[in-house]
Order: structure tokens, then sequence, then C-alpha cells
């Protein structure tokens, strides 16, 4: 098989550096897109018998009693029980038919068994696979295998095979430590493969031959696993490469957060190594380092650092001139390995020298997706045909089979959605007649409408209703079609090329139930775009709602994995202290009622976490923000969110400010005293001219939607009614937050962190000893305790209610509750069908809930 090479734009380092007796003095970076790989009979164990082409030869033979005799019998004796042969039927779409599928292809390669029952083996082993089968040594029974996780960034993939009868006698192998320049390790694996990832990764070089088959197999290093067996060099005997346990592990971790992913600092940079561009910037004797050259607008770091900042170190540890960094003490490494292994949620302190002076950032690490994706594994490809053009986005392995130039490789994309659409063929037709020579050639306007992707520049075609089509190409060709005519002649390019539609799937109209429908006919113009109001400062002044509209619309964000979510978000630090605006929606949202949208809004975007999408994987990474001390969650009324949260996702909601206490204590401030049955609504708040004086009608609107289907909030993908009165649940809420804060005194603000903090853990707790684990209640500031003076302590306290005599307490439409709170005051809350049943929570000062309590219990008794 053919070996080729392209430019990398990836950001995990390849480490190389020789092990057994052939060691270099120092180590280097290798940059390799692809693997080839060939066999290595001298450290390969016997494949199984049991079929004619798995006989061992004589030849064979000679090579395992070879193996038998350099191999330490405990490397031996650890294959033959935990390494396995992987046997894979794959199947890809085509590169430049992508209607189509390539036919079938059987390759094998090998596999090690790891603690768990996990098989781990390499992704390019069982890529694009249609059916993966397993194999132990001695055995002629193959075992089907799932994949249940793959990273084609590591070329790691890990199978799990449901069959008792396979795990029978197995061994599970343990992994250690990179070994050291020189030391001796041994490869284990069944040689009998093909290319894949163009992302860099750490590797280690040994000397001992990869072959086609041994791909996934481990090297010992005693009786422990050093690496994973990947890839070897095809015009060179006994060089191969492994991926050592630093790069094994953190996949292993991913695995278990069910998103594989490293981290990337997402720039473009140049070493130092000359003089005078040391001097020009300013750097001194004592100082090296690297010079960025472009961030990705994308990024974290985009916020924090600048063209031409000199980064001197990451975490302390100092970056030398020629971007490398200390590695186990005996040799350097690429900086970018320090990134790497860090988790995308993670940060990394960045220590810069800018203009000569230093400074530090702690910067996010979360991976930005490329604007050409370096590979297409495991999904089918996109396309669009219009008068016998194909169009498609572009990708390294496109340009890695084509002819084109690889500059656009390296440019960054301005948006999240960006594509670099290209004309990929010209099916014949007189409709095209002329155009030849625009192959390969990027789309950068359609009808004067710039395209940012296949999907938009799909749209804009499909809708076009002019007589004329117009695409602007790059290097300034323009490329006109008849509209009507070109339409006509696709149907009979698509017809006689036999191709089954003019568009892939994930570009095909969404087909609509008669509910959608409904939605869509109610909603306005799609957008996905809204007006946050900039917030006033406390005390009541700054800008006003009505200003709002002559501000720039901020982006609405459907979230369904953590990286789309801002760093500051995801990991929470007293450095960095964030408000933000914060919602659920869902079914019937309770403990059981399903939670399907989660709503975070910020000054400068909305983010909609779309919980069905995402999952518990989503959920997981949001659970430190939503229960720290350093952001505070604007939220109106609390009760069943929390709620919600905690019993479907055990997340414990912390540091609210609701608006609905934050009300009732204005209110309390200003001598008023509203109806106890009295519930202060999100409309009814922002129609208050004290505050926002803006109607909310489409609430009404999604109430009514709601009442006539309880699912309206699961439908996916969201329609745009959907997207906007979630967003509008929102958006308003920091406005809000600033108004209400210049209104509170000290004594209110202190009251307002302890009901909220309460109220977000009274509907999840069966009895008033369940919240020990929660967050502690905000202690009483020394400013508000003047001699015997003081705001008196508020609890919470929960009640049970005898089976069967819930309906009897509360009385016929709360009658008895509503009696109840009049003579006390505090807060009585019932858990009734949506909440626990049989269960009364009481909020509020310590004497005026031991009240409510004599008076519940008497009740309880009379009935």
């Amino acid at each position: 098989m053919e070996k080729f090479y392209c430019n990398s734009s990836g950001l995990v380092p390849r480490f190389l550096v020789v092990c057994n007796n052939s060691a270099p003095k120092t180590a280097t970076l290798r940059y390799v897109s692809s693997s080839n790989l060939r066999c290595s009979s001298k450290t390969s164990t016997p494949a199984p018998s049991g079929t004619a082409k798995d006989k061992i030869t004589p030849k064979e033979e000679s090579s395992v009693d070879e193996a038998k005799k350099t191999t330490p019998p405990s490397a031996i004796d650890l294959a033959l029980n935990s390494v396995v042969k992987v046997f894979t039927v794959s199947s890809k779409p085509r590169l430049f038919q992508p209607w189509q599928i390539s036919m079938q292809n059987e390759c094998s390669g090998s596999g090690f068994l790891i603690s768990g029952k996990k098989i781990i083996t390499n992704a390019h082993v069982v890529d694009n696979h249609t059916s993966v089968k397993v194999q132990k040594h001695g055995s002629a029974t193959m075992y089907k295998a799932k994949v249940r996780m793959i990273g084609h960034e590591c070329d790691l993939a890990i199978l799990e095979v449901d069959n008792d009868e396979f795990w029978e006698g197995m061994k599970f192998l343990e992994l250690g430590d990179v070994p050291k320049l020189q030391e001796e390790v041994h490869l284990v694996g069944y040689p009998c493969e093909y290319s894949h990832s163009s992302t860099e990764l750490l590797t280690i070089q040994i000397d001992a031959a990869i072959n086609s088959g041994n791909s996934g197999g481990p090297v010992f290093l005693g009786n422990k696993v050093a690496g994973v067996a990947f890839e070897g060099l095809f015009w060179s005997d006994g060089i191969g490469y492994m991926i050592p346990t630093p790069v094994v592990k953190h996949f292993l971790d991913c695995v278990e957060e069910k998103h594989v992913s490293f981290g990337s600092m997402n720039i473009s940079y140049q070493t130092m190594g000359n003089a005078q561009i040391r001097d020009y910037f300013k750097m001194s004797k004592d100082m090296t380092g690297i010079l960025v050259n472009e961030i990705n607008p994308l990024s974290d770091a985009y916020n924090f650092l600048k063209k031409d900042d000199v980064i001197l170190a990451i975490d302390g540890v100092p970056i030398g001139n020629d971007s490398k960094v200390p590695f186990l003490n005996q040799d350097t490494v690429d900086f970018k390995h320090l990134v790497s292994m860090k988790k995308p949620s993670e940060t990394a302190l960045i220590k810069v020298l800018r203009e000569g002076k230093e400074c530090e950032f702690n910067v996010g690490l979360k991976p930005v997706k490329p604007l050409v994706p370096l590979h297409n594994f495991d999904k089918m490809r996109s396309y669009y045909v219009y008068g016998g053009f194909l169009f498609v986005p572009l990708s390294q392995p496109y340009i890695d089979g084509s002819d084109m130039c690889e500059c656009s490789s390296k440019k960054m994309p301005k948006k999240a959605s960006e594509q670099i659409v290209i004309i990929s063929q010209i099916l014949e037709d007189d409709i095209n007649a002329g155009y030849a020579s625009f192959e390969d050639l990027q789309v950068k306007k359609v009808n004067g409408i710039e395209v940012d992707n296949l999907k938009h520049l799909c749209q804009v075609i499909e809708e076009c209703s002019t007589g004329f089509l117009r695409l602007d190409l790059e290097n300034e060709k323009v490329l006109i079609l008849n509209n009507k005519l070109a339409r006509k002649a696709n149907s009979t390019i698509l017809k006689e090329l036999k191709i089954p539609s003019a568009m892939s799937d994930d570009l095909q109209p969404r087909q609509v139930s008669r509910f959608d429908a409904v939605i869509e006919m109610a909603s306005s113009s799609p957008t996905q775009r809204t007006h946050v109001p900039i917030p006033p400062e406390p005390g009541g002044g700054g800008r006003s709602l009505t200003q709002d509209a002559n501000e720039p619309p901020v982006p609405i964000h459907i979230v369904t994995e953590p990286l789309q979510l801002p760093a500051d978000f995801l990991n929470p630090s007293p450095e960095k202290k964030l408000v933000i605006g914060f919602d659920c929606e869902g079914v019937d949202l309770c403990r059981h009622g399903k939670l399907c949208i989660m709503q975070i809004a910020f000054p400068n975007a909305i983010y909609l976490v779309d919980v069905i999408q995402g999952g518990e994987v989503l959920m997981k990474a949001c659970k430190p923000a939503l229960e720290s001390a350093y952001i505070t969650k604007v939220i109106h009324d609390c009760k069943r969110d929390s709620e919600a949260l905690y019993f479907q996702f055990g997340i414990r909601l912390h540091n609210v400010v609701d608006t609905q206490i934050a009300f009732s204590l204005i209110e309390e401030q200003e001598g008023r005293r509203r109806p106890l049955d009295d519930y202060i609504s999100f409309v009814s708040l922002l129609a208050d001219p004290r505050y926002c004086g803006i109607s909310y009608e489409e609430k009404e609107e999604v109430r009514v939607l709601m009442r006539q289907d309880p699912k309206f909030w699961t439908y996916r993908p969201m329609t745009e009614l959907m997207i906007r009165a979630a967003a509008d649940d929102v958006r308003f809420l920091l406005y809000l937050y600033h108004k209400m804060m210049g209104k509170l005194n000290q004594r209110s603000l202190w009251h307002l962190a302890v009901r909220g903090s309460l109220y977000c853990r009274c509907l999840c707790c069966m009895n008033d000893t369940d919240f020990a684990n929660w967050p502690t209640v905000p202690p009483l500031p020394d400013n508000l305790k003047i001699g015997d003076q003081c705001p008196e302590e508020e609890i919470l306290s929960v009640l049970d209610v005898p089976p069967g005599k819930m309906g009897r307490v509360i009385g016929r439409k709360g009658a008895s509750i509503l009696a109840i709170k009049e003579a006390c005051n505090a807060e009585i809350l019932i858990g009734g069908a949506k909440g626990p049943p049989d269960k009364i929570f009481v909020i509020g000062p310590v004497k005026e809930v031991r009240k409510a309590e004599a008076i519940l219990r008497g009740r309880m008794i009379d009935y």
C-alpha cells in the first residue's frame, strides 16, 4: 500500500524517542499523517489457528521460536492470555462520489485487554466499520465486538464483548510508565491495515518493526504495557512507533466522560532562534519562548493573547526558543504536549511578554474545530448537486486526494459553523458548458450573499426565485446559470448518473409533523440572534431597555457538547466570578418531569443547552458551574428547576438570585404587603414599569401550545419559536438583576442569599436532614450584628403528612394553607402530585417556622 504524507494542522504533539539499542542523542518531533504498517516477525506472537490461512508456516514457526528466545517469558505469557486478533469489515463513502459507498474492505489488527472488560486497539483498525470481531489465541471462535468509543485524534478505540465465554481465562494488562531512552521493550501482535488520522500525537519510536496486523497490540516494558503499537516506516525495516501510556490514560479518562478530546491552544506561532528577533521583542538574555502569529477567533486564547505576544511559559514550565519543554528529565518535547495532556475543560496559566512587560493569563484549552477538517471518519459525506455542479465542504482528505493547494488548510474560521465550499466536480451537460476549469474553486458568494457553509449555500440556491443565479468564486471568477434551465438539467443529470438525491441526508429539508407546522406558522422569520439589554449599574442608573434596539444582537447558541460552552463557565474560578441568567424548560418540570433545555444568558451570547441531545455527558460538564459559589445564577422561581436538576442529574443548584424572592424583599422594604396567594409571575415582573415595563405576549402563546401538546419542549430540531421563547426567558434576567441589586439594602441582600439557598433545596429533601451535603446557608454578616438587634435566622423545615391526609390538610383551593400563612410570616409549600407526596415545606424565620409547624400538626391531628 502507498504511504503518503501531508502537512498537519493538529495541535497534539508527536514525540519520538528511540528505544532498544539505537536511541538517538536527542528527541525529535515527527508529523505523521497516515500509517501503512509492515511486519516485524521477531516480536510477534503466533496467530490463532483454526483456518487454512491462519496456519503457521515453517518460516513463521522459526519466527515464533526466535521471539520466544528474545522475549522474556513473562511478556509471552501475558500476551497469550491478554492479546486478541481484531477482524474488521469496513465500508466508507467515496471521496469524489459522496453519494456512493465503497466496496467492503476486510482488515485485521491486534488488541489487548484492560480492567473493566475493555479491549484497546487502534482507531484505524475499526474506523468506518460495519462489523468487528475478535479472536483469542489458540481459538477458532470469533466473538462479535462492539465499538464503545473511538478517538481518531489519538488513534485509539475501546471494544466490548458481551459474551461471558470470551472472558474465561483471560487476563487484564496494567498500564505502566513511559520507557527511558535505550530501555528494552517488546512488541506483541498478530501480523498479517491501512492509513489513518492527520492529527499529531505523542509517539515513541522503537527499533522493533510494526507490521500490518500488529496495530493495536501492546508494547511491554517488563510485565506492564508501555504503549500501543500503531504505525511503522515503510522505507525502514525495524522502525516502528507506539502510542505511549500518557496518551492512552488520557483517552481512557475521556472514555469515562463519553467524549474524546485533547486540550489545544488554537494558535499559530514561530520559534525564536534568531537573536535579532529576540532583541526586537525586548527579550532579556535569560528569556526563551515562542512568538504568537495568529490566534483562532473562536478560541478562549483570543480573549487573552495578542499577535506578537511572546509565550514564555505554560503552567510555570519555560518554553525554549525552539518551542521545546523538558520531558521526563531526559530530553525535550514540543510544548504542545503540555497542552494536549489536559482536558479541554481545563485551563493553563500562560506567561507572556507583551511590549516588554510580563503578564499571566488563565486560558481555556477547548479545541476549536478547524476550518478544514482533518478527517471524515465514521460519517457520510455532505454534498449538493445543482446544474451538474457538485458542491462539497473542503476537507484534508479531499486535498490529499486531489491536486489542490495546501494553503486553505492553514486558514482559521471566523465563525463556528463556517466551511470552505468548493466545486468538486462538474457533471457534464450543455447547461455547464465552458465552465470545466472551475473545478476545485471555492464558492464565495451566491447572488451577493456570502456563503457560510454547504447547508447555507444549498438553502440560498433552493430558495432562489430570480431568473439567473450568480456564483462568485475564488480568483474573482464568476459563474452564471439560468435558474429554471439549471433545475431542469439537474433532474436529467441525476437520473442519467443514477444519483439518488441532489443533496445528502444532512441537507434534506426536515419532515415536520402537523404540530411542528402550526408552531412554524406561528413563528416569525427565522433568527438565531437576539438583543440582550445592557444591565444598568447598581443603584438604578444605566441605560434603559428602549436603547437595546440600537445595540447589535447577540448570537443564540444551541449547545449539544460541552466544548460549545465558554471555558469560564465550565471552569468556575474566584479570579473571574460570573453572573448569568438561568432557567430550565421541560415536560411537567419536577423530579419526575423531563428536563429538556437549560438556558444560560451572558451579556454577549445566549446558550440553549440541549439536555435531550447532550444527555448526561453535557450535564456532567455543567455541574461544577451550577454548584459553584463563583457563578451567580439569576433565575425566576428556582424551586422546580432545582428539583429537576437534583433528581435527574444529581446537581445541587447553588448561589442563586431568585428574582421572585428579590421582588418580595423589595416590596417588604418599601412597606407593601402583597396578598398571600399572589404568585409573582415572570410575565408580570417584566410588565412592572419599575423594572422592565414590557409585555411578553409570546409567553402566553407558548403556554397555549404546551397545553395542546405537553411534549412541546421535546421536539428536535428545535423550531424558531422554541429557540426564541427559550431565549426570551433569560435575556432580561441580567437587566433585572442589576436593577434589583440597586434597590436591596444589606439586610435584604442577606435574606435574598439565604432564602435562595433554602428554596433551591426545599423540594429536593425528603426530611430536614437530607440537605446535609448541600452547600452551607450563607452566614449572617458582621455588619448586621448590632448589639442584640440582628435579623432572625431563617430555616427550612420538612413535615410529613399522614397518608391520604394531604388534601384534607390543604383544604379545597388551598384555603387551610392560606389561613396558616395569615397566622405566621413563613412560606409554605406542598409536594403534592408533582413533588414529593405527603410532604410540606416551611421556609422562613425560626419562630415563624415553628409556629407554622405547630398549626400544621394540629390541623393534621384534627383531621
